[in-house]
């Protein structure tokens, strides 16, 4: 496996993107530095690789980031960035708009890397989206009485509720299954919360591609 640097978003994905890297390679444990908002591997043969939460899309273009990739590529790393799509009026715009971002920054000749958008590199939405393709069927009743409780507060009139992101609802799929829902606690590969399987679920299957493909 290459020696790699990946930015995203937040402690969320820094956690699954791990899991996903030791599931796929067979690899174990990874310490959690001083600084709570980034995770250092800990792999013997692979010195320096890292995975950077950035906090948002236009974090990038600044010389702060531009600093950090241009260091991993300099020492022969290969840098990869995974960030939300979102949708068109939403965060990064959805996936048309961020990829053209993407694009750009690599067009401009300043940066050098390839990168993914959640939840499947070709839609919108977001990180939350992928997660609830991975919940197991036996679990699909319990997230649907979570869902139907959503739905039948928006039927109700006249007063200003407040309705869940599908990020709380994912948090509260978690919690109702009696685990740390914390962002920072998540396990994913808890067979009991989520279907962690790169052959039976194609959206994770298509991240495992590109790791695949950029990292061997």
């Amino acid at each position: 496996m290459k020696r790699f640097l990946i930015l995203c978003e937040g402690v969320t994905d820094q956690l699954f993107i791990a899991d996903c890297i030791f599931e796929i390679y067979n690899l174990k444990g990874y310490k959690k530095p001083k600084k709570s908002n980034h995770y250092e591997f800990d792999i013997q043969y692979n010195d320096g690789s890292r995975i950077v939460s950035v906090g948002g899309c236009e974090k990038l273009n600044t010389s702060l980031y531009k600093s950090i990739i241009d260091d991993n590529n300099f020492n022969n790393g290969i840098t990869l960035v995974v960030f939300d799509a979102d949708k068109p009026g939403f965060g990064n715009n959805g996936f048309d708009s961020c990829s053209q971002k993407m694009k750009d920054l690599i067009d401009s000749q300043y940066y050098s890397f390839e990168y993914y958008l959640w939840p499947n590199n070709v839609s919108d939405g977001k990180f939350e989206n992928l997660l609830r393709h991975l919940v197991p069927k036996d679990n699909e009743p319990i997230f649907e009485c979570i869902e139907s409780h959503q739905l039948c507060l928006q039927s109700i009139g006249g007063k200003n509720l407040r309705i869940a992101t599908i990020k709380e609802v994912i948090n509260f799929y978690v919690y109702t299954m009696g685990f740390e829902s914390a962002p920072h606690k998540r396990n994913y590969d808890f067979r009991e919360l989520w279907n962690f399987s790169f052959d039976s679920n194609e959206i994770l299957k298509q991240f495992k591609l590109f790791l695949e493909k950029n990292l061997n």
